[in-house]
């Protein structure tokens, strides 16, 4: 984390957050978080333990917090609940009582947070494992339901390459 610290205004808090403690998952254990003094807000940078920096992000508590930046742009996978404070619990949490603290602070600034679907109005009908704000759909950052916003600067290959 020390580029971050060196690079920008961001310092690091500590303790880290130690994720393997509250997910069973083997994707990521830590994360950090990172605030500019003075100003409200933060951002947590989540360690992959993986060779992808995406796919731990799917293995979250909700579909809420399924959005992540790089250095091309800025990601929302389930744009239309998160814009309308809506979120999915993630079936694949096997303890969901570890993570009321999550769904509590999520509440608490207006989300509605449900484990289906069809307890909103105007899902009642939705196919499962077809719409694509279903948790049983398989997704992917390419199906084209995912929200993403070039950050300027970026122009394509070439300035991966350079």
């Amino acid at each position: 984390m020390w580029w971050i610290q060196a690079w920008s205004e961001y310092h690091v808090e500590e303790p880290e957050i130690r994720l393997d403690e509250i997910y069973p998952t083997r994707m990521f254990t830590t994360a950090h978080r990172l605030k500019i003094e003075g100003k409200p807000g933060s951002i947590n940078v989540v360690v992959s333990n993986t060779s992808s920096t995406i796919q731990p992000i799917f293995d979250f508590h909700s579909t809420i917090v399924m959005n992540f930046i790089n250095p091309y742009g800025i990601a929302c996978a389930y744009p239309r609940l998160t814009f309308d404070y809506r979120g999915l619990m993630n079936p694949g949490i096997q303890s969901p009582d570890k993570l009321n603290k999550c769904y509590q602070k999520y509440h608490d600034r207006g989300f509605s947070i449900v484990s289906s679907l069809r307890k909103w109005k105007g899902f009642k009908g939705h196919e499962c494992g077809v719409d694509p704000s279903c948790s049983q759909t398989c997704r992917s950052i390419r199906d084209g339901h995912v929200l993403f916003a070039d950050l300027p600067g970026y122009i394509g290959k070439q300035h991966i390459l350079s």
